[in-house]
């Protein structure tokens, strides 16, 4: 058996990301495997669990936390560090992935950008990759899962920007912190009502 030796890094950012020299990141590599799910196949999976567009950056950044949320207990999955922002759960690994993704022709914004009406759905390339990611995710997770998340993303998008909000806030108050939003919804106590 081989014995692996810790990893020394040089420095540690404010969200727990730990920074590698060259010589320590090509021996890590070689230690650890790669994530099944990155974080570009996380979107376009996402995006291929409904013919639907996503309506709003807002909403796809809520609904790529809530999908991760369901699955990253379940496989291994790289992780997109969301942080409490403005809106609520944001990364901006994703935003990077999200421009990416448009730049390299997989997915396409329709719309008047950074609104609720810009719409995210899958290019035909885009398709072709999703329909492998989603091969892949039918190995990982099985087809009863798969069709559990495509009624979840059927919900998530009825409830709209408002209503996805309101869910975060509700599930995971964490993400209320540095939102500038947070006070406009207020706190849903779930359960039977009198009467």
């Amino acid at each position: 058996m081989t014995k692996i030796r810790k990893a020394t890094y040089s420095k540690i950012l404010d969200d727990g990301t730990k920074l590698y020299d060259y010589v320590e990141a090509v021996r890590l590599q070689k230690v650890f495997s790669r994530p099944q799910i990155t974080v570009d196949e996380l979107v376009l999976f996402l995006l291929s669990l409904s013919e639907r567009p996503v309506i709003g950056r807002i909403s796809l950044f809520k609904e790529l936390f809530l999908l991760y949320e369901e699955i990253k207990e379940k496989i291994q999955i790289q992780n997109p560090k969301f942080v409490s922002y403005k809106y609520g759960p944001y990364s901006f690994y994703i935003q990077e992935t999200l421009d990416w993704l448009e730049y390299s022709g997989f997915i396409e914004r329709r719309g008047k950008r950074n609104t609720r009406l810009e719409k995210f759905r899958l290019s035909d390339l885009g398709r072709k990759i999703a329909h492998n990611v989603m091969q892949r995710m039918k190995e990982l997770l099985g087809q009863n899962e798969i069709e559990r998340l495509k009624k979840l993303r059927m919900g998530w998008d009825q409830l709209g920007t408002d209503g996805l909000l309101k869910y975060v806030y509700q599930f995971y108050p964490e993400y209320r912190e540095r939102s500038e939003i947070a006070n406009k919804f207020k706190n849903i106590k779930w359960g039977k009502g009198k009467g």
